[in-house]
């Protein structure tokens, strides 16, 4: 009975060490997500804002906000810290949305996946005119 009752405590603190590591690295993408997304944000279309087109939101040029989104990465060196990250930018005219993706490796692996948990997290950002 005794050694049922520890290996049920074993992996009770298991499955903790695994949720406590998932959560702080989804709280970490979500950071570098927003601070990706907001970068993106700042490039501007400035063929569109010379064309002189009344806008309440800064137009957002895709291939500016993807190359700072790159950019961000490498100076942040995000691929060093998150082994396998993938970083996906969608621009719709006024938005960018920044989505993180990564295999958490956990500490318990009761499944034998060795790719870890997939994690994401995505942000979007605009640049309001006011």
């Amino acid at each position: 009975m005794i050694i049922g009752f520890v290996m049920i405590v074993v992996l009770a603190v298991g499955v903790v060490a695994n949720a406590a590591k998932v959560f702080v690295y989804r709280r970490s993408l979500a950071s570098w997500a927003d601070g990706a997304a907001i970068a993106a944000a700042q490039s501007v279309a400035e063929d569109v804002v010379y064309a002189g087109e009344t806008v309440e939101v800064l137009p957002i040029s895709a291939t500016g906000a993807r190359q700072v989104v790159d950019d961000y990465v490498e100076r942040n060196r995000l691929a060093d810290r998150f082994e396998d990250m993938r970083v996906a930018v969608g621009i719709d005219p006024a938005a960018a949305t920044v989505t993180v993706e990564f295999g958490v490796r956990v500490p318990l692996v009761l499944s034998g996946d060795a790719a870890g948990v997939p994690v994401s997290a995505a942000a979007t950002a605009t640049a309001p005119l006011e």
